[in-house]
């Protein structure tokens, strides 16, 4: 008896502290970062194990023979070991930025209700989370946030690198001191808060490609990855002299920058009909705990702005295999742009269905398409992005990719599957919209 008594306490505490960091969203959150981390591990340099001494005789014969058919095979040979020995370190390098993104969102998402803890006992939606039902202090609370935000960006700089770090301590500090207090301020929140959740893909695919804000040599900076430091010493002699210029350039303008911005640009054009909805099934409880959403009645008392929004931005998400295309991210032979268009359509459906009418149904149909769309997107993205990897290997490997090919291929629809869990069934919001109608029903039958 006492047993189950303490396993039921133990069970209960555990319960409380998924609570306050919000486990089922940062699950989405973590597979976000996976995605991008997927994206991410086909710009990685490849790194070379040591050579031993009769194979540097080996290379040395082959370099000074003429037989270029001896040189190819000798290429081949290596490419083909690699290609193997990285298959590890690339699943680790994805474990480790989803762990690491997870432990940044546990305390992201626990200063979050920190400094919501008022607001949150006067909504119906909220007030049975852990700090306005009693269930943790706020001591425990604010212990559990900084252990998990020191420890998540120590490991992701000790495991990952410095950018990633650095993406993952700037977005709990984004989250919980500027979108937070923002929400009773302002209704820009919302956009801050897309930006926030552009982020964590971002952190993957850093962490994945290894880019660096500061590369090996200190004459340059910006998103450069460490596979700029093995280029030719005439390409690195040009880029010192032209100092800083180069860094901007390889920052804003950088070809692994622009292939890493795909997917974050995706959820952040993603959240807006997300929110939009969210914010008009929830919109009474939001005037209640004094949230300044789009939604409220001062700001958009016919929610017609807010259904423009989400018109908008799910038209924007149209193109965006076309720009996979061009940065090179997928293949611009693969159906990709097409196949974009056809997982967006559903969603500019439901958003142009809200703009007509826009009331809790259509707001919860939207609701809905939002959810269905970016798992689905991240892996029609995923999927394209390893076919296209593999398509450039094969020009060189093309007897060693049945068996490997397969199984990268069968890992991203896992990872992409956890955006369908991520959301409980239960949403607050849907829950409280259905309530209600449940309750006008009542209402007319009386």
């Amino acid at each position: 008896m006492q047993m189950t008594t303490m396993m039921m306490k133990i069970k209960n505490v555990v319960q409380s502290y998924k609570d306050l960091s919000k486990f089922k969203l940062s699950v989405f959150v973590v597979s976000t970062a996976a995605a991008g981390a997927v994206l991410g591990t086909t710009q990685q340099p490849v790194t070379t194990t040591g050579t031993t001494t009769t194979e540097k005789k080996k290379n040395s014969l082959i370099s000074s023979s003429s037989s270029w058919l001896q040189q190819h095979y000798q290429q081949k040979q290596q490419k083909q070991q690699q290609f193997v020995l990285l298959d590890e370190e690339k699943i680790k390098t994805i474990l480790n930025a989803s762990f690491g993104t997870a432990l940044c969102a546990f305390s992201a998402n626990s200063l979050n209700q920190i400094l919501e803890k008022k607001q949150d006992g006067m909504m119906a939606r909220t007030m049975r989370r852990p700090l306005p039902s009693g269930r943790l202090s706020l001591g425990n609370a604010i212990a559990f946030a900084a252990a998990s935000g020191i420890s998540g960006t120590w490991y992701l700089n000790e495991y990952t690198n410095e950018t990633t770090a650095m993406l993952g301590g700037g977005n709990i500090l984004l989250y919980a001191f500027v979108y937070t207090p923002l929400k009773q301020v302002h209704w820009l929140n919302t956009w801050v808060g897309a930006v926030v959740g552009a982020i964590p893909p971002m952190m993957g695919y850093a962490a994945a490609a290894d880019l660096k804000l500061i590369s090996n040599n200190d004459d340059t900076s910006g998103w450069s990855s460490s596979s700029s430091s093995s280029s030719s010493s005439s390409s690195s002699s040009s880029s010192s002299s032209s100092g800083s210029s180069t860094s901007i350039s390889s920052l804003l303008g950088g070809e692994n920058f622009a292939k890493g911005m795909v997917l974050p640009l995706a959820v952040y054009l993603w959240q807006m009909p997300h929110f939009m909805a969210l914010a008009t099934m929830g919109r009474d409880d939001y005037i209640k705990g004094g949230y300044r959403m789009l939604t409220h009645p001062s700001f958009d008392p016919t929610l017609r702005r807010a259904a423009n929004v989400a018109v908008r931005n799910s038209l924007m998400l149209l193109p965006l295999g076309f720009i996979a295309e061009n940065v090179g991210l997928v293949s611009k032979d693969s159906s990709f742009r097409y196949e974009a268009v056809a997982l967006g359509a559903p969603l500019v459906a439901t958003a142009l269905m809200f703009r007509q009418k826009a009331n809790i149904t259509s707001a919860r149909r939207m609701f809905y398409g939002s959810l269905a769309y970016l798992p689905l997107f991240q892996m029609a993205l995923c999927v394209r992005n390893r076919q296209h990897y593999y398509d450039e290997s094969d020009n060189e490997i093309n007897e060693h990719d049945d068996d490997t090919n397969i199984a990268r291929l069968l890992m991203t629809p896992i990872i992409a599957l956890h955006d369908l869990f991520a959301v409980d069934d239960s949403c607050p919001q849907v829950a409280l919209a259905e309530e209600k109608q449940e309750d006008a029903k009542n209402d007319k039958k009386e």
